[in-house]
């Protein structure tokens, strides 16, 4: 999907409203941390025991797609943050022009971002898949009971 679908007027609003919307960016990539950490440790620690050779290479594809994509997320936060701190001066000093470029680079962060999201979403999908696959495979059906 692309950022145009998200964002429909970037030479429209005003840097208030871009700084609210950066301000959503960061706290999905604060929890989106947090996912990757979970997903990494979660293979690394708890299901690398259950694992059978022919699975091995499927393991390692997705622990560096989760590497790749932990680096990709680091990258874009420190993109986010200087957009930011860009944008906190903006809105505090009304005598500096509207800065187009600044729009421009807007929304190329909002590009970064929501193909990150995308990117991070089809890893999960794998991750979660090779982890039912291992599970099936080891015949490990357990049930919580409430």
């Amino acid at each position: 999907m692309e950022a145009k679908a998200h964002f429909k007027h970037y030479y429209q609003e005003s840097w208030e409203e871009l700084y609210l919307l950066s301000d959503e960016w960061k706290t999905d990539l604060e929890f989106y941390h947090y996912e990757l950490r979970f997903i990494t440790n979660a293979i690394n620690k708890n299901f690398l025991w259950l694992i059978k050779d022919e699975n091995i290479a499927d393991i390692h594809d997705n622990i560096k797609k989760l590497k790749n994509a932990n680096d990709q997320h680091k990258k874009i936060v420190f993109k986010l943050n200087n957009h930011m701190i860009r944008l906190e001066e903006l809105m505090m000093n009304s005598f500096l022009p509207d800065d187009e470029q600044f729009r421009e680079d807007h929304k190329k962060l909002e590009d970064e971002f929501y193909a990150f999201e995308r990117n991070l979403r089809a890893i999960k999908m794998e991750s979660f898949s090779i982890t039912e696959h291992t599970f099936e495979e080891k015949n490990l059906n357990y049930t919580l009971a409430f």
